[in-house]
């Protein structure tokens, strides 16, 4: 009896997946901070995983969910997202402008663990269980190009 076929993740799976490994880092983060550890590897590997995450919900996600949907609660929800895109994106900067000022790093990185965290929660309990309602949208190639476009960002040079 051979194993079953391993069912392919669809994109609103994938950014979670991305989702949990974040919250992930921001609790080693914190765990590190507390035992007076060294947190730059760990800022440094949260904000790239950010960065990826916004790449693939700025330029393949929420266009594919916008173009399935014209509905002005969609669309509502779909700005909120690029706002909240956004203000991560300044956080991020901030960070990396602060690098060697570790207080500061750690301090920027804090109040984007919590923004993010509300990002993450507002997108699981708002945006995703209506797109997963949206007909003609095929999240499992929407996630395929989003496997394709992380694969990219990852090939050196």
């Amino acid at each position: 009896m051979g194993a079953a076929p391993r069912k392919e993740l669809d994109a609103i799976e994938l950014l979670m997946q991305d989702q949990r490994e974040v919250e992930s880092l921001f609790r080693e983060f914190e765990y590190l901070r507390s035992a007076s550890e060294e947190t730059g590897g760990v800022v440094e590997l949260a904000c790239a995983e950010l960065k990826m995450h916004d790449v693939l919900n700025t330029e393949i996600f929420c266009p594919a969910v916008l173009e399935a949907t014209r509905e002005p609660e969609m669309e509502k929800l779909l700005a909120a997202v690029a706002d909240d895109q956004r203000a991560i994106r300044d956080l991020i900067a901030s960070i990396e402008q602060a690098h060697a000022d570790h207080a500061k790093r750690d301090e920027y990185f804090g109040l984007l663990a919590g923004h993010v965290e509300r990002h993450f929660e507002q997108a699981e309990t708002h945006l995703f269980p209506r797109t997963k309602n949206l007909t003609g949208l095929d999240l499992v190639s929407v996630a395929a190009q989003m496997k394709m476009r992380r694969s990219d960002m990852a090939a050196p040079g």
